[in-house]
C-alpha cells in the first residue's frame, strides 16, 4: 500500500517534496528523478534503454499522480528529471518578498 502523501497545492511544496522523495527513492525511481541515471542513448529497443525508459514513466507517473489538479500546468513534461525541476522552481521561494507572499 503506497504511502499517503497530500498532492502538491499551491502552499505544501516543502512537505510534499519531502515524502514524494522518500516515496520515489522506496520505489527505485529517485535516481532517474535526479538525474543521477541518465537517460541512455541507443536503439529503443536495447534493454538498458527500455527499463530507463520504463523508470522514467513510473517516475513521472507518480509526480503527477501527487499532483492537485491546479497544478496540472506545471506538470506538461515527459522527462521526470525535468518536471522535477520544474515543480521545484515553481514552488521554491527565492527571495524574502516571495517567501511572505506565499505566507
Amino acid at each position: 500500500m503506497a504511502p499517503l502523501i497530500s498532492k502538491l497545492d499551491d502552499m505544501n511544496y516543502p512537505k510534499w517534496s519531502i515524502l514524494m522523495h522518500a516515496l520515489l527513492v522506496r520505489q527505485g525511481l529517485w535516481e532517474i528523478t535526479s538525474g543521477d541515471t541518465p537517460c541512455l542513448q541507443g536503439s529503443p529497443n536495447l534493454s538498458t534503454v527500455c527499463a530507463w525508459v520504463k523508470k522514467n514513466d513510473q517516475a513521472s507517473a507518480e509526480i503527477s499522480r501527487n499532483l492537485d489538479t491546479s497544478q496540472l500546468t506545471h506538470a506538461h513534461h515527459t522527462d521526470a528529471k525535468t518536471l522535477w525541476i520544474g515543480l521545484e522552481k515553481v514552488h521554491q521561494c527565492r527571495g524574502l518578498g516571495a517567501c511572505l507572499s506565499r505566507r
